[in-house]
């Protein structure tokens, strides 16, 4: 079988980052076997880890604070766009050789284009605030997009000519902080770089009145969304761009580097991403119970999307896969649609068979899930349920930000699985060799579900599962 492909994100610490919700989103939409995790690396240990991504199979990572400049000591190749920024937040392993480039520019630029495709950088001088990371990117794009004139402005003035002078480009003019709302009066863009506005940070104070009223204004944070710079901005009628756009679209180019599909970010995407709806994966072994803690989660009010059901509709009779999976495997074709055990029978123990068939299935499936999940957020619902039989098996737990894993004694299974009609002890072992045991699962998964201990106990663990989910997140949100 194909290994899937791993990347990631390194940074210290972490477990702030976005990246790998963002990721996992797009590897479920797109239905790709890949992996993408977070690396959680001391700066000292930086080198080493760069250094060995061979050896980890790692292909690509993305690098967030404090590691965005140190990286560049530690690659073979750094590319221009990186250079000038003086920072790498994408290295990709090709051929043993170790290869850097920073999207940043990219995300901001695609961002502001993407939500002002009125401006244009013939209309008007940009002001920035800040003269940091942030501003560095943010001066490379519009200098390469062919602004006329950026007024860079920061709280400590001799920061912003430092930069200035590391640029030498004559477009770019240092002012005074103090002088900010003056220096708005020509503006066809004002972006905010610094901190300020941030949850936890002190406001940006700005006066926007002399600013034009056909103006954009940009800020790149994110936490608010809406900072009280848009706020302001949005009451006079201004056109305002966040900054969650900006991480988004920084992400497209390491995806499709990576894996191959250049990625859609959408309304879909922006949700997911700030925490409106949050992914459960369900799984267990077999009788386990999981089909009846699915019904206890529907009881609750939670969707749940079934990968079995979802199967049995593609190759049921007028199903989207039923003359594909004919074409591939011909003579499974039966009066109701695909013969399901005809085809497991065609497929089983041969993997180039099994990969064909996937290939065919896992798209549609990822296609159906993802509409589920669209659906879902349409609602008005924060959270749903994935029901899948082998969830850590395929891998499929990494799209998942919560796992839940039904169980219960080896006594009490068995006895289900042999109380069932055609089942017999030497089939039930042969499906047990297949799984992953059901320690390991419970090992892996955030919450159990102990199905032997009556239904009553079953739901009201549901319940506190739920509930405990969502005061997790309301902690973790945008």
């Amino acid at each position: 079988m194909t290994k899937k492909l791993k990347t990631g994100v390194v940074g210290w610490p972490i477990n702030h980052s976005l990246s790998p919700r963002l990721h996992g989103f797009w590897l479920r939409k797109y239905g790709i076997e890949g992996e993408y995790k977070a690396y959680a690396v001391k700066p000292h240990d930086l080198e080493n880890f760069i250094n060995t991504m061979g050896d980890k199979e790692i292909a690509g990572l993305n690098l967030t604070v404090p590691h965005k400049e140190s990286v560049l000591s530690f690659l073979d190749e750094v590319d221009d766009v990186a250079h000038r920024i003086g920072a790498v937040n994408m290295v990709t392993l090709r051929k043993g050789r170790l290869y850097g480039t920073n999207t940043d520019s990219y995300g901001f630029l695609t961002n502001l284009k993407e939500n002002a495709p009125t401006w244009s950088a013939q209309k008007g001088p940009a002001v920035i605030l800040g003269a940091g990371g942030a501003a560095r990117a943010v001066l490379v794009s519009l200098l390469d997009d062919g602004i006329s004139e950026i007024l860079l402005i920061n709280r400590t003035r001799e920061r912003a000519e430092k930069l200035a002078e590391i640029y030498n480009d004559p477009r770019i003019t240092v002012c005074d902080w103090h002088d900010r709302a003056q220096k708005l009066s020509a503006a066809s863009l004002l972006v905010n770089t610094t901190t300020l506005g941030m949850t936890g940070q002190p406001s940006l104070e700005i006066d926007l009145s002399l600013l034009p009223a056909d103006a954009v204004v940009y800020d790149i944070v994110y936490k608010p969304l809406e900072t009280d710079l848009l706020k302001q901005a949005k009451s006079r009628g201004n056109i305002c761009v966040d900054g969650l756009g900006m991480l988004l679209h920084q992400a497209v180019p390491a995806f499709h580097e990576w894996f191959g599909e250049k990625p859609e970010v959408d309304k879909a995407l922006r949700e997911y991403v700030q925490g409106k709806i949050t992914i459960i994966g369900l799984t267990g072994s077999i009788a386990m119970g999981k089909s009846e803690t699915a019904k206890m989660f529907e009881r609750a009010h939670v969707p749940v999307f079934d990968s079995d059901a979802a199967v049995h509709r593609l190759l049921a009779m007028g199903g989207l896969a039923v003359d594909r999976v004919e074409k591939a495997f011909p003579g499974v074709l039966g009066p109701d649609g695909i013969d399901r055990s005809l085809l497991g029978s065609m497929v089983f123990g041969d993997d180039t068979a099994i990969k064909k068939l996937e290939a065919i299935l896992h798209p549609m499936v990822s296609d159906s899930r993802q509409k589920f999940f669209e659906e879902a957020a349409a609602e008005g619902h924060d959270m749903v349920v994935m029901d899948v039989p082998l969830l850590f098996e395929t891998g499929g737990e990494q799209y998942c930000d919560y796992t839940v894993v039904v169980s219960a004694s080896a006594e009490v299974q068995r006895e289900r699985v042999l109380a069932r009609p055609d089942m017999t002890a030497e089939k039930f072992d042969n499906i047990l060799k297949r799984q992953m045991s059901d320690s390991e699962k419970r090992q892996r998964a955030d919450f159990i579900v102990l199905s032997d201990q009556g239904i009553g106990y079953a739901e009201d663990q549901v319940y506190k599962i739920i509930e405990k989910i969502r005061k997790s997140d309301a902690g973790n949100r945008i």
